[in-house]
């Protein structure tokens, strides 16, 4: 299911006060792929404005089991770009042919 050198977007499962909730929208590279483990690899963020309040983000490391009842979902961001850039077209279109009546 996962391609090594592939970027993901991972939803987790988190447990808060108010109970169990999903959290993740952070895309990942997988690295390496053993059995359920995956080896994920952030690289840090271009410096940017923001920095100066939030400091800057460094590159990052994980190993993620996805048999844990904490994984919740993985989507490749070639098809979640794909399905914004759909999104947008259709958008345009709408505004186009609505912008006439």
């Amino acid at each position: 299911m996962f391609k090594v050198g592939k970027e993901y977007e991972f939803i987790f499962l988190t447990c808060t006060d108010r109970g169990p909730t999903e959290t993740g929208g952070r895309r990942w590279f997988v690295q390496a792929v053993e059995g359920t483990l995956l080896h994920l690899h952030l690289p840090a963020s271009p410096p940017a404005a923001a920095d100066k309040y939030l400091g800057p983000s460094h590159e990052q490391n994980m190993i993620l089991n996805t048999a844990s009842p904490f994984f919740h979902s993985a989507r490749l961001t070639e098809e979640i770009d794909a399905d914004s850039k759909r999104l947008a077209d259709l958008a345009k279109r709408w505004r186009a042919s609505n912008q006439h009546n």
